[in-house]
């Protein structure tokens, strides 16, 4: 099948991460893959057998012209994914004629907060995609509630960790991890502060808007403990595997990356009890935490890890949650999509057509 998977960009963390597995998953499965990004043209992960398509964004006004383009490319291809809502409207305002799927990550509440388009657009780009997943079933429930596709099916695709990230665990594990952009939204002050409040060292993992304000609250000693940035990194796993817990102090989290990914080193995870991911992730677990968001909350769960020896029974519940969650586990739940949209696309009149002049 000639597949387009639409993107912002092909590497970073969430959305453009998995667009980038999906991506190599569906070129090794032997579809002919053409990557159409908005934001970034360079991928994060070698693509060899895949085409990428640069639809530049750079204001309002460009979304014609994206929809323009998608429109003309479709008949090039036969099905279309999208990653996100955002994309999901380019594709539904293209009014393509060739079944097309929106892959959401997003929490429906923030929508509208985070692009500042009415939610009633998103609701009308979701009822005009052939299909539509999200990563855990708390998420499908909360666009059910916000009248997204209450009438229509939803596919429940977990978002996958890379084989790369299941590492041995590392003999010396010390201090606290934070993994995530350095935005409010990450709310990385939180973890600054509930590390202060063990005391415990910490390493942040990141970049983004909020990185001078902690760089200065750092370098002030308004914070008594050993406490560094880090750039992030496309392959984040040694780092995961050398720290005791890692800390998610989001405001809110439509799966969790990061928790995936740290469990799969073996290290447990220390989150606020906040939308949707972590409660679905390790509500139940016993060696990682879920609290309230408060630096005295954090630092309780956070000493509980830290104060108590690393075990082979820790490091066994760490890796079996996040086994749920290896390719092998999720692959087919993607290649099922595939599946359904190649169906539809081979019973959609335009391969009537081509099927009677080839004839």
């Amino acid at each position: 099948m000639r597949l387009g998977i639409v993107t912002g960009s092909l590497g970073g963390g969430g959305a453009e991460r998995q667009a980038a597995i999906w991506t190599r998953l569906c070129a090794e499965q032997g579809h002919d893959v053409t990557a159409i990004t908005i934001w970034d043209t360079n991928p994060a992960v070698e693509l060899p057998d895949v085409r990428i398509v640069h639809m530049p964004k750079a204001r309002v006004t460009d979304l014609a012209t994206i929809a323009w383009r998608l429109r003309k490319l479709e008949s090039e291809l036969d099905a279309i994914v999208a990653f996100e809502p955002f994309l999901g409207f380019c594709c539904a305002l293209a009014r393509l004629r060739i079944p097309w799927m929106i892959v959401t990550g997003k929490v429906p509440a923030h929508l509208q907060a985070d692009s500042r388009m009415p939610m009633g657009v998103y609701r009308w780009a979701f009822d005009r995609a052939t299909l539509a997943s999200a990563p855990n079933q708390g998420m499908i429930d909360s666009y059910r509630e916000f009248g997204f596709r209450s009438a229509k099916p939803w596919m429940l695709i977990p978002n996958i960790a890379e084989s790369d990230a299941f590492i041995e665990s590392s003999p010396q594990r010390e201090g606290i991890l934070f993994v995530g952009r350095l935005v409010p939204v990450k709310n990385p002050m939180l973890a600054v502060e509930s590390a202060a409040a063990v005391p415990a060292p910490l390493t942040l993992l990141g970049a983004g808007v909020l990185q001078p304000e902690i760089e200065r609250a750092i370098g002030a000693g308004n914070y008594d403990i050993p406490a560094r940035i880090q750039p992030f990194t496309g392959e984040p796993w040694k780092v995961y595997s050398r720290h005791r817990v890692l800390v998610v102090t989001s405001l809110y989290e439509s799966f969790g990356n990061v928790i995936i990914e740290s469990l799969a080193a073996g290290t447990p995870v220390v989150s606020v009890d906040c939308d949707l991911g972590p409660r679905e992730i390790i509500g139940d677990a016993s060696y990682s935490h879920l609290t309230e968001s408060s630096p005295d909350s954090l630092a309780t769960a956070l000493s509980r890890v830290l104060d108590r020896p690393y075990s082979q029974a820790e490091e066994t519940e760490c890796r079996t949650i996040a086994e749920r969650y290896r390719p092998e586990a999720v692959t087919p739940l993607i290649l099922e999509a595939v599946d359904r949209l190649q169906e539809l696309a081979n019973r959609s009149p335009r391969s009537a057509r081509a099927t009677k002049q080839s004839a």
